[in-house]
């Protein structure tokens, strides 16, 4: 008797613990995965260029780009410029003014989405503009101005 009670005892713990793995009404769930990346860009600056005297066009030392874009879709990187004329540097007020040139055409903007653009720029100076300047070392400056949109 002893050994039927230890059975059944048995039996029932095992069928104490089993688990059912039917369900009266199958389910499926979803979850909801995101992630964020944010906007990232790097434009690429010519260099400094150095101009030869009466040259009347100088192409800059490297082309304005961007070396990474990671944007936003339908947005752009769009970049402009101001010009500082070259300045004397022992006399200041002694000026050479200069354009700045995309190809034929006056350079105002450029826009850019992705890494393939590279826009040649180059400085133009009229030769009058040299014939009227007095000697001496002269500097001037492109200012870039960056606006990220859509």
């Amino acid at each position: 008797m002893k050994k039927l009670t230890s059975f059944a005892l048995a039996f029932a713990l095992c069928a104490a613990s089993a688990v059912s793995a039917f369900a009266a009404n199958p389910t499926s769930g979803a979850t909801t995965i995101k992630t964020n990346i944010q906007p990232t860009y790097t434009v690429e600056i010519p260099a400094q260029t150095s101009i030869p005297f009466n040259a009347t066009s100088t192409p800059l030392a490297t082309k304005l780009g961007l070396s990474k874009a990671q944007l936003d879709p339908n947005h752009k990187v769009t970049v402009t410029a101001t010009v500082n004329a070259l300045k004397n540097d022992a006399d200041n007020t002694k000026t050479i003014p200069f354009t700045l040139y995309e190809g034929n055409t006056v350079f105002t903007s450029a826009d850019f989405t992705d890494t393939t653009k590279k826009v040649q720029l180059s400085v133009h100076i009229a030769q009058t503009a040299w014939d009227a300047a007095p000697a001496g070392n002269y500097t001037g400056s492109v200012t870039f101005h960056i606006a990220y949109g859509g």
